[in-house]
């Protein structure tokens, strides 16, 4: 038997099916979304099924085509993250996806046949009942987002010519400030610090020791002066530090004492 597969329309589809199921990822997990980034994975998925329709796959193939086309729609649509994360991620919008499949089939089985097939009824349920527990899980992403969301701002620190920006939460509990100029300290995991951010605390160059207690022990921590802009009920400006550390969840973490300052000079 010949099917003809029509890539306009396959590729409609694909940003009809996949645009939703990001955005809906996204708010699930608690991620930035983007249109760009959204239509990118979109772009990923419509090659990967063009893929797997031509060489006519077989179950294993698909398996073999759709993880790693999976796990970089991940990676394009949500950014750099750990491993660990970007898996997750992956995880979820191919089970949307499988849900969604399983649900045309069935709609249209119904439509046109009258009857539904055991896959498609299996694929609609499971996909409800994964929804429902995302939804209703006091400590999914998406319900820490929405009961914190008076504590999230958009922190853009720009230091030696480079501009860099981080979903920031702010902890009214961090009084951290450089001693010597007692400017504000921002932290910045260090996962989701740009390479180039990196090289600078690599090279050296201006960096400031700062005490920091910490469960494990007080220790010196390095930190570069930098000058920040804070949104969140408004924009903020002022002169800030910025360190780097491992034991926070956020991308960055912020004081107070960030957003009330404003101006000050770095040394």
């Amino acid at each position: 038997m010949v099917i003809t597969v029509y890539a306009d329309v396959l590729l409609l589809l694909s940003f009809v099916v996949t645009l939703p199921v990001v955005w809906g990822v996204a708010r699930l997990l608690g991620y930035g979304f983007t249109l760009l980034r959204g239509v990118l994975a979109s772009l990923i998925c419509f090659s990967a099924t063009l893929l797997a329709i031509i060489l006519k796959a077989s179950l294993p193939l698909m398996l073999l085509i759709y993880a790693p086309a999976f796990l970089l729609m991940a990676l394009v649509a949500y950014g750099k993250k750990p491993f660990t994360d970007t898996a997750k991620s992956a995880l979820a919008l191919l089970l949307c996806q499988v849900f969604l499949a399983g649900a045309a089939k069935l709609i249209g089985d119904i439509v046109t046949r009258g009857t539904a097939d055991g896959v498609s009824i299996l694929s609609v349920i499971l996909g409800c009942v994964l929804l429902i527990i995302g939804i209703r899980s006091k400590r999914s992403a998406y319900a820490f987002n929405v009961a914190t969301a008076h504590h999230s701002a958009l922190l853009t620190v720009e230091t030696s010519g480079r501009v860099f920006r981080f979903n920031a939460f702010i902890d009214t509990g961090n009084f951290l400030r450089e001693p010597i100029s007692t400017l504000p300290i921002a932290i910045i995991r260090k996962s989701a610090a740009p390479r180039e951010l990196l090289q600078l605390f690599s090279v050296g160059k201006h960096l400031r020791y700062v005490p920091i207690t910490t469960v494990s022990g007080t220790g010196l921590t390095p930190c570069i002066p930098a000058t920040a802009t804070v949104t969140h009920n408004g924009v903020h400006n002022c002169s800030i530090y910025v360190c780097l550390s491992d034991a926070i969840s956020h991308e960055a973490v912020i004081g107070t004492q960030i957003i009330t300052a404003q101006g000050g000079t770095t040394p």
